[in-house]
C-alpha cells in the first residue's frame, strides 16, 4: 500500500495536477495577445483539464481499491463510496422526474380509460430498465467502512 497525496500521484504518473491546469502565459506584458495564440493556450488547457479528471478517476480508484492511502484525509473509501452513491442517487431522481412529468400530462399522455398511451409506456418502461441498471451501481458504504480508510 503506497502514501500519496493527488499531486504526488500527478507527477509520478505525468498526469496535470491541480496546480497545472491554469497557465497564465495569455497576460502579456502590453496586454495584446493574437487571436491564434489565445486559441492555442485554450486548447491546450482543456485538454490539461481533461487529463486531471482522469488522473482523479483513477486516483479515486485506487484509492478505493486499497492500493494508494491518501496521508491528507482528503480522500477516503467512505467520502469516494458517499460522493459515487450520491451521484447515481441524483441520475434515479431525474428520472423519477421525468416518469412524474410524464404522468401529470394528463389527456396528452392518457387514454380516456386513464391508462398511459403506448409511447408514453414505453418511455416509462425503459426509464424504469435504467433505474433497475443505476441501482446496480450503488456501493454498500458498509464494505467501505469496514475497510480502513
Amino acid at each position: 500500500m503506497e502514501s500519496l497525496n493527488f499531486t504526488q500521484f500527478c507527477v509520478k504518473q505525468g498526469y496535470a495536477s491541480n496546480y497545472d491546469i491554469l497557465n497564465h502565459s495569455l497576460i502579456s506584458p502590453n496586454g495584446k495577445i493574437s487571436k491564434r495564440a489565445k486559441d492555442l493556450e485554450l486548447k491546450a488547457m482543456s485538454g490539461r483539464i481533461e487529463e486531471n479528471v482522469q488522473a482523479h478517476a483513477e486516483y479515486e480508484a485506487l484509492v478505493l481499491s486499497g492500493a494508494i492511502v491518501d496521508p491528507s484525509g482528503d480522500y477516503t473509501r467512505m467520502a469516494i463510496v458517499r460522493a459515487l452513491n450520491g451521484k447515481v442517487q441524483a441520475e434515479i431522481d431525474g428520472i423519477n422526474n421525468s416518469i412524474k412529468y410524464i404522468n401529470g400530462l394528463g389527456k396528452m399522455s392518457h387514454t380516456k380509460a386513464g391508462r398511459l398511451k403506448k409511447g408514453y409506456q414505453r418511455t416509462i418502461t425503459e426509464y424504469e430498465s435504467r433505474i433497475k441498471a443505476l441501482k446496480l451501481k450503488f456501493i454498500p458504504e458498509l464494505l467501505a467502512d469496514s475497510s480502513t480508510s
